[in-house]
């Protein structure tokens, strides 16, 4: 006979499972409601659509409302919309990867982790740069730690304390406070000055690995973003069949498996990288000047924003584009060699509802001749992005402009997202 204790007990775990399947269910309810995200097309069409498969030859099959449309991967421009999220564990990987996953225990030069995108995965630590164990709420504060992972330098693993207080030393284990239980805090055993301290989970903001240990990612020729509802942002290289499941390998060679129904409710953002387009951000620019309003000087962000956080606007994060403050201008080369340039333009979300500018683009010819092709309306904050296509046919070279328009260059923190050369 069970104690009352222990009915107790049984009677608030069933009804903590109901309370989450409602909460699944309401979830999913809540996604079938909201339109299909849509797919825009390297030669300008586009379609609402979600995604059913992927395939190894990298051909994704759409489910649109009247029928299933297949797309080759190098004709997709982008497929939805991507947002991080601050409410679970984020591990950075190599090759820029961001998988949000809870640490189960690092050992052996091993990190295991569960998440609701890769379920229980071991990953080599040279594979991995970082974990923010505690990810701030605020946007800013949570780029500026993903950056200090990425761009951290020297042969030290580091513990970065919530108090401001940074540990320099070896990374010795980091395990579950009580093993016997489903959910337990994290203890993290590291050497500093040749002796070993206890630090628990609550204490600590982040953790960057040896970044001299970390084996830097090759570029592949074709990969594929894959943006998940959790926050994860996947640079995946290879699609697969593992059976039932989908094996994904990313560009730093680490491998993961998913359900393939998962595909219509994890997946946000598909946006292929590779030859078939060419995004400014990763063209050396042939100059870039930006004349101050009054003394600031703000530099050209390159997948950043003029302030140098992520690129974010109406809630999304972008992958690429360029920030630019008012008043500036950048110009890069072309050569002929492009058919159209592509982007979509608009303040960028720290600008708030505030800040206004007027994009401008003109193209050089083999003279040096330059002619304005397009200029927007005003662009206020807190207005949908602009999108523009313009035919670049023989132009030599291209220049972006951001100019002032109602106050100034009050919060005139401008993006060109998706800014790119298609062929």
């Amino acid at each position: 006979m069970r104690s009352v204790a222990e009915d107790t007990s049984l009677r608030a775990g069933f009804a903590a499972a109901c309370l989450t399947a409602l909460a699944c269910l309401a979830v999913r309810t809540a996604h079938s409601q909201q339109p299909p995200p849509r797919a825009v097309l390297l030669d300008g069409g586009g379609f609402a659509a979600h995604v059913a498969r992927i395939d190894a030859d990298w051909t994704v099959e759409f489910e649109t409302d009247a029928a299933p449309r297949t797309v080759a991967a190098k004709d997709l421009v982008r497929w939805g919309e991507y947002a991080d999220s601050f409410q679970l564990m984020q591990v950075i990987l190599a090759d820029g990867s961001l998988l949000v996953a809870q640490m189960a225990h690092l050992a052996d030069e091993k990190l295991v982790v569960d998440g609701e995108s890769c379920g229980r995965l071991e990953i080599p630590l040279a594979r991995v740069r970082g974990v923010i164990i505690d990810p701030p709420p605020s946007a800013a504060a949570r780029d500026r730690l993903w950056e200090q992972i990425a761009a951290a330098q020297g042969v030290e693993d580091q513990l970065i304390l919530k108090n401001g207080d940074v540990l320099r030393g070896v990374l010795k284990t980091v395990q579950q406070r009580d093993e016997t239980a489903i959910s337990s805090s994290l203890l993290t055993t590291f050497a500093v000055e040749g002796r070993d301290v206890t630090v628990p989970e609550s204490r600590i903001l982040a953790m960057i690995f040896n970044p001299g240990l970390v084996d830097p990612a090759a570029k592949p020729p074709f990969s594929l973003l894959i943006g998940f509802r959790d926050g994860s942002l996947l640079n995946v290289a290879q699609v697969s069949a593992a059976g039932p499941l989908l094996r994904w390998t990313l560009a730093g060679a680490v491998t993961l498996e998913l359900d393939p129904l998962a595909l219509r409710t994890a997946l946000t953002l598909l946006q292929p990288i590779g030859d078939h387009i060419a995004y400014v951000s990763d063209l050396p620019p042939l100059g870039y000047k930006h004349i101050p309003y009054f003394e600031t000087a703000w530099p050209l962000g390159r997948d950043r924003s003029a302030t140098g956080q992520r690129l974010r606007h109406g809630g999304s994060t972008y992958a690429k584009g360029l920030g630019m403050h008012s008043a500036s201008r950048v110009a890069y080369r072309l050569d002929g060699r492009w058919r159209r340039f592509e982007a979509e333009l608009a303040l960028d979300d720290t600008a708030g509802r505030q800040g206004s500018v007027v994009f401008r683009v003109f193209l050089g010819d083999e003279a040096d001749q330059w002619q304005r092709v397009y200029e927007s309306p005003v662009v206020r904050g807190g207005e949908q992005a602009v999108p523009i296509s313009i035919e670049i046919g023989a132009a030599q070279a291209i220049a972006l402009i951001v100019d002032f328009a109602d106050y100034g260059d009050v919060l005139d923190r401008a993006a060109w997202l998706n800014a790119r050369l298609t062929r």
